[in-house]
């Protein structure tokens, strides 16, 4: 699943592509992706509109109009693609096809067919819980150990699972939460209200210098994710514990061990995280 990194390298990259440009023509190809509109409302309300520019709360992609604004989420495998020209046709896992006036095209595909999209008011989309019931970011200032660690205390599930909860942290995902809690030596099953306030304070830090450096090297492919531009993010070089199953451990020299909390891979070092 695209988690902040990649989100925000799609956002950087649709800025770069298809900002400003007018939508000539819109096609839904798979209509369940629209969740609280129809493809007729969409269309009346974008088609000939232009995207004024294209933000990101958390994991969800916003391209913003005068008015309204429309609201996409990609889940495992969705991906948004900037082609130059008309030439490329929509193929059969493509769900939405949008044709600007330069006859340029933004095409959405989706294997697994979990993306979603929504439209809102742009002076209303704040305030709907899609977006109103999200934590503060995870490389947010609004991020304090104190914040955190008040959350934490009302939790006895696994610091993990917390740290997955987008209304407690929002922008974390199984990627980066497994490479967090190894360089803060955290167990992940350890129940969140055991963490202390300086764990706490370790693990804003090490959220921080992790994300910052995925979205500087374009995000992390380890299965499918590539930028609407078609290119692999470089993050997975950096990886310590995801998908290094079996592999020494880069601390200790341990094997690094998988198992699951509440059904997410999880990628540890038992010596290391306590």
């Amino acid at each position: 699943m695209p988690e902040l990194p990649e989100v925000e390298t799609v956002v950087r990259t649709l800025n770069k592509t298809i900002k400003n440009k007018v939508i000539k023509e819109m096609n839904f190809f798979y209509k369940k992706i629209l969740q609280n509109t129809t493809e007729q409302t969409i269309k009346r309300t974008l088609e000939n509109q232009k995207i004024e520019k294209i933000s990101r709360k958390s994991k969800f992609i916003i391209f913003e109009f005068n008015e309204y604004v429309m609201i996409s989420h990609l889940r495992m495998e969705g991906k948004w693609f900037y082609y130059p020209n008309l030439e490329t046709i929509p193929s059969k896992h493509t769900e939405v096809q949008i044709i600007f006036e330069d006859n340029t095209q933004l095409m959405y595909f989706d294997t697994r067919k979990f993306g979603t999209i929504h439209l809102f008011k742009q002076d209303e989309y704040e305030h709907v819980d899609l977006i109103a019931k999200l934590g503060p970011e995870a490389i947010s200032k609004n991020w304090t150990a104190k914040n955190l660690y008040d959350k934490l205390q009302k939790k006895k599930t696994a610091v993990k699972t917390v740290l997955l909860d987008q209304t407690i942290i929002a922008g974390l995902g199984n990627i980066y939460v497994n490479e967090v809690l190894f360089e803060c030596k955290i167990l992940p099953t350890r129940p969140a209200n055991e963490i202390s306030i300086e764990e706490c304070q370790n693990i804003i830090n090490n959220s921080q210098i992790i994300l910052q450096k995925a979205i500087e090297y374009g995000g992390t492919t380890v299965k499918s994710f590539q930028s609407s531009e078609d290119n692999k993010g470089g993050y997975q070089q950096f990886l310590k514990v995801h998908f290094n199953e079996k592999k020494p451990c880069k601390n200790c020299g341990n094997s690094v061990t998988k198992m699951f909390v509440n059904g997410r891979g999880t990628y540890i070092c038992v010596v290391c995280q306590k």
